[in-house]
């Protein structure tokens, strides 16, 4: 299972590769975007989040511009987490906006479907989640089909026709002490039929099997 992770500047991003420990990760800073990456063999691209970042509604067609390109690119699955997932919105034309009261929110959250969904863990109460955010995503167009919403907006979304997601939230943080694990490893098998046995598992406290690049110059290409 080999993965492309965009990081547009995560403070989480030993969590996250963390998270994707069982697979082979290629980590490219999304200022190096490539689009040449697109034709190696890779199973999943996964869009982190961001910290202390410039917003995507008002800086998505230039700072996040090579980014664009990278998710209208893609062939395989496709997942953004916080501002990953605010970019795929961005992309396809959803409405951003700051969360009431304009402070970031951090902590759990619980969400809740709001269609049939694979999650059929969640219960009428619904699911935890950690989110450390700004913005919210409060309107999808109609090609973003909105699987799960939280008070704040949309939480889960899927593209109705190409397999990408966006999740509002943070998977990577506190792993098997609330559920954003295991929506995204639900959704990774379903796309792909990888199963991660990090949920069944305690922790695994080793390094990821990484290999960090700098710039996408340094991969070759088939």
């Amino acid at each position: 299972m080999r993965v492309i992770l965009v990081d547009n500047g995560t403070l989480y991003k030993k969590k996250v590769l963390r998270l994707l420990q069982e697979m082979d990760v290629v980590a490219v800073a999304h200022q190096e975007i490539d689009l040449d990456i697109l034709k190696q063999d890779f199973d999943l691209i996964v869009l982190t989040g961001a910290y202390n970042s410039n917003s995507v509604k008002y800086y998505g067609d230039k700072l996040w511009a090579k980014e664009q390109e990278l998710i209208r690119a893609a062939k395989v699955p496709l997942i953004g987490i916080c501002l990953g997932a605010q970019l795929i919105a961005y992309n396809y034309g959803a409405k951003l906006s700051f969360v009431p009261g304009g402070k970031r929110l951090k902590g759990l959250k619980r969400i809740w479907n709001v269609k049939k969904t694979p999650f059929d863990f969640f219960r009428y109460y619904g699911a935890t989640v950690f989110n450390s955010q700004r913005w919210r995503i409060t309107e999808l167009p109609s090609v973003l089909d909105c699987w799960c919403a939280s008070n704040e907006g949309v939480e889960v979304f899927r593209h109705i026709k190409k397999p990408i997601y966006g999740l509002q939230f943070h998977p990577e943080r506190r792993l098997g002490k609330n559920d954003g694990a295991k929506i995204f490893f639900s959704i990774v098998k379903l796309e792909t039929g990888f199963e991660s046995k990090l949920l069944s598992e305690p922790e695994v406290q080793n390094a990821a099997k990484v290999r960090s690049n700098a710039s996408l110059k340094s991969v070759q290409t088939r």
